[in-house]
């Protein structure tokens, strides 16, 4: 099964490289998922074979710190209604509370052990789910990066939470 998790995620990093320039990946590994940058420190787009026979592209909030992740999930939850009119697929809000991380995640039926064809629709439907996140939320996280860049991260961490939700909250940042 690792072989065919390498092919499978060569010719996604490679249609995703050449055509798209989403990324500037190279190689497919033999595992069931693939991490592509979003240009933000631990957060990253994501594909990947889950469980019960189901495909994921998502939207993966570490930043290794769990506080951190939480309050930028909590963000972009407050404008869930728009972000769904705005994606093409239905999106699961996944916060995770008993993880350090979050995501925001699509999800379709598909496992590597498909037939050629069914993964080549799986593959495209991938790609249009990774530009789709990437459309939708790189200009939300850029907003939610200029409003932290404002606070000082030497505050001690309960201060720091308050503080970042009353910034975050505020309409006119």
């Amino acid at each position: 099964m690792d072989e065919q998790y390498c092919i499978y995620f060569q010719q996604l990093i490679d249609e995703l490289r050449e055509k798209y320039k989403f990324t500037g990946a190279r190689k497919g590994q033999p595992q069931s998922w693939y991490s592509f940058s979003s240009g933000f420190s631990g957060i990253n787009y994501g594909m990947s074979f889950a469980q019960a026979r189901r495909v994921r592209v998502e939207l993966y909030i570490n930043q290794g710190e769990k506080e951190k992740n939480k309050i930028l999930f909590d963000w972009l939850t407050k404008d869930k209604n728009t972000i769904e009119k705005e994606f093409s697929e239905t999106l699961e809000w996944e916060r995770l509370d008993e993880k350090d991380a979050s995501r925001i995640a699509c999800y379709r039926v598909g496992s590597i052990k498909n037939d050629e064809q069914t993964l080549k629709e799986i593959r495209l439907w991938s790609i249009n789910n990774l530009l789709e996140f990437e459309r939708v939320f790189s200009p939300r996280l850029k907003k939610y990066r200029k409003v932290i860049g404002r606070l000082d991260l030497n505050f001690q961490s309960s201060f720091r939470a308050t503080t970042c939700e009353a910034i975050i909250t505020n309409k006119n940042v």
